[in-house]
């Protein structure tokens, strides 16, 4: 039942999804990367590339004219496509992550509305906003205090919603057509019991766009830069009540049942970016000669490349059931869905240090590429949640949440 090698037909998306990295990514990544200005660094001919593989269609129900693609597949898909470019993966995971939020919380109606159009649209990406000024992390734990949490105001207004606030360092937010976004609809009580989410479109063909809501930033960041974040600004934007998904008050308290695969496709992401540091290094350890002979052949080397192997498969193997027991519901461990990402990050950080550190004063030369990988795993200690509220989180759960094997 837990055997998590990849099928014949996972095999043949993962040669897919190798060869367009080879093809679209990896000749360009590092001169996007290197741009100053975010803007211009936004890859939209890589996101053109795939939307003509049909990679937004791999998630989606067979009955919307998708692939039907499970987690487990996807989430293989998000790690080979981060060996090429980190932001690269990013973008795809969070497509793939809101697009089945919205087909397990959607209805009918909102699915053939929003995401068969989505479908279509040759430069379509989804972004989901929670994240706020003084309001980040702490949704992961919620405190019991009213004033806690997110203050991004969403009022009742008859047949409508109407969203006032912002929202900072949304992945994707930049350059999404599709939005879920989430918002105090009572402030007066606990978080858990008073936010409500929607579905809101901006510039997404063959829809109605809505006014009041635009992108007032975008980040300039260290690492992931291709996979960039946006800070969102609503003005009495007048959200239809149809596009509202669970319940008014219940967002944040349903949430983990539609996105139990959030942090394994995190943890994927930034484990691409360890495979390929210990692929360069162990590649660079077989050329570079400091003895009279390959340095993988002086002990302190070999040892440490067998230690970020077997470090790259734990982590490996935790995502990998990290996404099947978010299909697979009955098995669902909330402790492991929490532990997934900041093991992950931190595997991966010391990989792409120790990986930097074989190429001696090499791996601090731009043109050679390592210290992008350190650049790209450092995102990962705080993207989707920092460690520290995951860590936490979960220590909290242990005493009170069943094992489950």
């Amino acid at each position: 039942m837990f055997d998590f090698t990849p099928t014949e037909e996972q095999e043949a998306l993962k040669t897919m999804i190798r060869e367009f990295v080879e093809r679209e990514v990896a000749p360009k990544a590092a001169a996007y990367d290197a741009e100053p200005d975010p803007v211009k660094g936004i890859p939209w001919d890589i996101i053109k590339a795939g939307h003509e593989l049909g990679l937004n269609r791999l998630c989606v129900r067979e009955d919307l004219g998708g692939g039907g693609a499970d987690s487990l597949t996807l989430g293989m898909l998000v790690e080979e496509l981060a060996r090429g470019d980190l932001g690269i993966s990013v973008v795809y995971a969070q497509n793939w992550k809101i697009m089945q939020i919205i087909q397990r919380a959607g209805n009918d109606e909102q699915l053939k509305k929003f995401l068969v159009p989505f479908l279509d649209d040759p430069v379509g990406c989804c972004s989901v906003a929670m994240k706020e000024a003084e309001s980040g992390s702490d949704h992961q734990i919620p405190h019991p205090d009213p004033k806690a949490g997110p203050k991004m105001r969403c009022e009742r207004d008859g047949d409508y919603a109407v969203l006032n606030g912002v929202k900072e360092f949304i992945s994707n937010g930049h350059i999404a057509h599709l939005y879920v976004i989430l918002a105090r609809s009572d402030s007066k009580v606990p978080l858990k019991e008073g936010m409500s989410a929607f579905i809101v479109p901006r510039d997404l063909p063959g829809v109605d766009n809505l006014e009041g809501f635009e992108v007032t930033r975008v980040y300039d960041k260290i690492g992931e830069r291709l996979g960039g974040n946006g800070e969102l600004t609503f003005e009495n934007c007048r959200v239809p009540m149809e596009n509202m998904i669970f319940e008014w008050n219940t967002a944040l308290r349903d949430w983990s049942a539609t996105s139990p695969q959030s942090n394994a496709y995190a943890g994927a992401s930034v484990l691409g970016v360890g495979w390929a540091a210990f692929e360069r290094a162990l590649e660079y350890s077989q050329v570079r000669i400091q003895g009279v002979k390959p340095i993988i052949q002086h002990a302190n080397i070999s040892i440490k490349l067998a230690d970020m192997y077997a470090s790259l498969m734990a982590a490996q193997m935790m995502v990998r059931r990290g996404c099947w027991i978010a299909d697979n519901f009955d098995y669902f461990d909330l402790r492991l869905a929490r532990s997934i990402k900041p093991f992950c990050s931190k595997v991966v950080m010391k990989v792409a240090l120790e990986a930097m550190q074989m190429f001696g004063g090499n791996g601090a030369m731009r043109d050679v590429g390592m210290e992008k990988l350190v650049r790209d795993a450092t995102i990962f200690l705080h993207s989707d949640g920092c460690n520290d509220a995951l860590d936490r989180g979960t220590g909290e759960l242990l005493p009170h949440s069943p094992i489950i094997i």
